[in-house]
């Protein structure tokens, strides 16, 4: 139904991208036009917040005079509204209205990587097939643009990084669990060396005795 929308924000991404030949560029330049787009929008809702701000010592008065009576308190605000001239829903709807363009934004970028199968290479949606933007693109697996791949989902990476963050604490935690069992071996060691000696010290004490004695050494 709305293709045709979307059909054109993708030919204006294919049309910067014919003379930047960057991925980046692109989708800045795009990021750029949809800010100048929204900026009236923007600037309406900051203005209605603006307003609003300057009526809340106004509003607080009311509640507190109006403090049980709640339809009375609803009619002095809108005759507040009237006589200040503002709209209280100024500050919501333009950002509702700017919805719809981060929507056709987010599946225009979406569409460019769009594979029908996993596994399968690029097959660029809402673009002209003769446009080089899509010509760049269709049958690829990656969209590198300055050493990165554009096309790989943020969870990925995340997941990549926590994986291999993992992986080294794993690493670090065996090497300190090897190094502490080392330690201890060699406290034991140090530990059995004396009683090794008084050992081998008691056995020659003894052969040096007769047999009988010997025999209450060993007995011992």
């Amino acid at each position: 139904m709305f293709d045709w929308l979307f059909n054109g924000v993708g030919w204006l991404i294919a049309w910067i991208y014919s003379w930047s030949n960057s991925y980046s560029v692109a989708i800045g330049a795009m990021a750029i036009v949809v800010m100048i787009v929204i900026t009236p929008l923007t600037l309406k809702s900051t203005r209605g917040m603006l307003e609003m701000q300057r009526l809340q010592p106004e509003l607080r008065r009311l509640q507190i005079e109006f403090k049980g009576d709640r339809q009375g308190m609803n009619e002095e605000m809108m005759k507040l509204y009237q006589e200040h001239k503002v709209n209280p829903l100024a500050s919501c709807l333009p950002l509702l209205a700017q919805m719809p363009v981060f929507i056709i934004m987010f599946r225009l970028i979406r569409g460019l990587t769009f594979r029908p199968e996993p596994g399968a290479g690029f097959t660029p949606m809402h673009l002209d097939k003769t446009s080089e933007l899509y010509q760049s693109l269709v049958g690829k697996t990656e969209m590198r643009s300055f050493g990165l791949d554009l096309a790989v989902h943020p969870i990925e990476v995340m997941r990549t990084d926590l994986q291999g963050a993992c992986s080294m604490a794993d690493s670090s935690r065996l090497s300190h669990s090897c190094t502490s069992s080392n330690s201890e071996w060699s406290l034991l060691e140090r530990s059995a060396r004396p009683c090794r000696q008084v050992n081998k010290r008691f056995s020659s004490t003894c052969r040096l005795h007769s047999p009988s004695s010997r025999w209450r050494c060993r007995r011992a």
